[in-house]
């Protein structure tokens, strides 16, 4: 079952039990103060970033969590702050101010890519916010402007008004990432605080709120 299938099932039992306190699906309620959200390389793994530099690692098709570590142990010569956390389907790199720390994915974890770079000096803005695609780009969020960024030559494609490309979104500290490894996928998970929402690229709504532990397990 998916995930957007999982969401709407929450919908309905929560009307069901009519506000009746926080509900998960299966396992033990997951008490984390969320910091940054990311997915992996080959979408299937989502993680969470607490504000003690924890990394939670959750399965993204059982919604249950699979690791808790540092995040040095996750991540070789990963920086102390973490601004953001962004991928393609090749690596994942963690934004610290305008340095990104790049990794690639194998069996036995992510190891270290290609040291840092930093971000390209035509993005004048410092990214808290990010759109994570299946392809070699990501969308690079500050306010009301963004900027289309190819991971893979670190460079920018596109600078335009963010409010009227993608509107309804939250205003800072976001990230969406895509429902599945699928190339034309235009349903998003947006994570905001402590809550995700559903986000379609084409309708550009932002629908069916829900908080964290409601959908996933630890």
């Amino acid at each position: 079952m998916r995930l957007h299938e999982v969401l709407s099932i929450v919908t309905v039992i929560l009307a069901i039990v009519n506000g009746q306190g926080n509900s998960v699906i299966d396992g033990n309620k997951c008490d984390i103060n969320i910091k940054k959200v990311g997915v992996n390389p080959s979408r299937t793994s989502l993680l969470v970033l607490d504000n003690q530099n924890q990394v939670f690692q959750f399965d993204l098709a059982s919604r249950k969590l699979v690791s808790k570590q540092q995040l040095d142990l996750v991540f070789p010569n990963a920086p102390r702050n973490v601004d953001l956390i962004v991928s393609n389907q090749n690596t994942l790199s963690l934004l610290d101010s305008r340095t990104f720390y790049s990794y690639s994915q194998a069996e036995t974890g992510l190891y270290s890519a290609s040291g840092t770079s930093n971000l390209h000096s035509r993005v004048v803005f410092y990214p808290d916010s990010a759109i994570i695609l299946n392809s070699d780009d990501v969308i690079l969020i500050n306010g009301g402007v963004y900027a289309h960024y190819n991971l893979a030559e670190n460079s920018p494609k596109i600078l335009r008004n963010r409010d009227i490309e993608y509107p309804h979104l939250p205003e800072g500290n976001f990230t969406a990432l895509p429902f599945d490894d699928q190339p034309d996928q235009r349903d998003l998970f947006v994570f905001y605080g402590q809550k995700m929402a559903e986000y379609n690229l084409n309708e550009k709504l932002r629908k069916n709120e829900r908080n964290f532990e409601e959908i996933f397990s630890c």
